[in-house]
């Protein structure tokens, strides 16, 4: 017995990276730090990824500080609320030393990449406000 073939398009992944609004803040975290905390005390609920502060809050006000830096539109930093698990999966697969957050705002995916992998981004939607 033979199956009929499906045909399935295949999204364009770059054209759907491109495509996306132009980033207003990056917040940098030490890749190995940001790992811990999203499986360790912020684990079982979401994180508030706070630009403003330059810090990951977890749901029982654990923080977690890094860096920010905010384009020079005059562009105000997000506060963008995020699943732990959906972003700790994303951090996974970053290599090196930093991990870097595209935030734009609370409705758009939240670009994560490595400086050391040009190549790859994860988008991981955030939560609805």
């Amino acid at each position: 017995m033979e199956a009929d073939s499906i045909e399935r398009a295949v999204p364009d992944l770059s054209l759907l990276i491109s495509t996306q609004p132009p980033i207003r803040a990056i917040a940098g975290f030490a890749s190995p730090m940001l790992e811990d905390f999203l499986r360790g005390p912020a684990a079982d609920g979401h994180v508030q990824i706070d630009a403003h502060h330059a810090e990951i809050v977890s749901e029982d006000g654990q923080r977690l500080e890094g860096w920010i830096t905010v384009a020079s539109d005059g562009a105000s930093a997000p506060t963008i609320q995020m699943q732990s698990a959906l972003l700790a999966s994303a951090v996974s697969i970053c290599q090196g030393p930093e991990t870097l957050l595209g935030l734009v705002d609370d409705t758009t995916p939240v670009r994560v990449q490595s400086p050391l992998q040009d190549a790859m981004t994860c988008l991981v939607m955030p939560m609805r406000p």
